[in-house]
């Protein structure tokens, strides 16, 4: 097996026909706010552009956000439609490299690395198109050969989605049991009957009634809360250095050199999310953006964390802004 390397340049080129707004709807509009990070694909857009034309896209072409580059937003179309500005859309020049091994091949974190420095800007770095396309990529001189390898990546692709799904649905099978047990009051009795609806006795308290011999508490006699802290140094990309992943309200956001927490911990935003609550086992550095919670009872408060009602615990104008105070009494 031998490969050739090629610039991008002389295997692909960007799209660059326009397509009316009219002509496309939320399912086939592709923007960096619908694209998914970690190339995770994308999901349907929530509006329409109000610019007259979009960029065209077709089948099997490649979509990658030319914004913010570290986030690794790719898709492989499989349909047409418009994109809009900040993507760029690449298309097989000859018939040197077949679309989907280029996508896998772009798919590769050093593709983004890449990307990342040469970017241009620092608040809001762009993909430099020209730097881009300059960019040297290894081609097996074999299509057949491509090809097998862009079908063991799809297989790759469909047991990760499959997994995706799984665990999505124990997550939603956990959280409803969670639920049946803790605030339906229907957990097993000595019979192994569900307690409420089998006549367990129950007793008033202040929130409703309950389970005889339960007891109300404040969250903060079960856990302790944090705000998490402004790394001093931050790196856009994971290298030998900076490989310490910096958890922001939803996501990593980044990577610093050095750790807040060794252990396992709850991450939840403070500002400007409803509530996503993050699990994470090693080391990290929460940002000043989150809330750490540590706890015996770990998987309970999770759970728990879950079923809160945060917008009623708004204290923000404009977003949802929590307090320590608050979270800690809740009872």
């Amino acid at each position: 097996m031998e490969f050739e390397e090629y610039k991008l340049s002389q295997v692909a080129y960007y799209k660059n026909e326009k397509i009316s707004t009219e002509s496309i709807n939320i399912k086939n509009y592709i923007s960096t706010e619908n694209m998914l990070s970690e190339k995770r694909g994308i999901q349907n857009a929530n509006k329409l552009p109000e610019t007259k034309s979009v960029k065209k896209y077709e089948m099997n072409d490649i979509l990658i956000s030319n914004i913010r580059p570290y986030f690794k937003k790719i898709w492989f179309s499989n349909n047409s439609g418009g994109a809009s500005n900040d993507l760029i859309v690449i298309d097989t020049l000859n018939n040197i490299v077949v679309n989907d091994y280029l996508y896998y091949y772009l798919s590769q974190d050093s593709f983004f690395n890449y990307m990342t420095q040469t970017s241009k800007g620092t608040k809001m770095p762009r993909g430099d198109k020209e730097a881009i396309m300059n960019y040297v990529i290894k081609v097996p001189d074999s299509i057949h050969l491509q090809k097998r390898i862009a079908d063991f990546g799809k297989s790759i692709d469909k047991k990760i989605e499959i997994n995706k799904k799984i665990i999505a649905n124990l997550e939603e099978l956990s959280q409803a049991l969670f639920k049946h047990w803790f605030v339906d009051f229907e957990f097993p009795d000595e019979n192994g009957n569900p307690y409420k609806s089998s006549g367990g006795e129950m007793i008033e308290s202040e929130l409703g009634r309950m389970p005889k011999g339960w007891s109300i508490n404040p969250l903060e006699n079960i856990m302790a809360i944090k705000s998490g802290k402004r790394p001093s140094r931050k790196s856009e990309i994971e290298n030998e250095i900076y490989n310490i992943p910096i958890i922001g309200a939803s996501k990593i956001m980044g990577y610093t050199d050095n750790l807040l927490y060794d252990e396992k911990i709850l991450v939840m935003g403070r500002v400007g999310t409803h509530g996503i609550i993050q699990k994470y086992y090693g080391r990290t550095w929460p940002s000043d953006n989150t809330f750490v919670i540590k706890s015996d009872y770990f998987e309970y408060v999770f759970q728990y964390l879950k079923i809160i009602d945060y917008k009623s615990l708004n204290r923000g104008q404009h977003n949802l802004c929590y307090h320590k105070k608050i979270l800690k009494n809740i009872q």
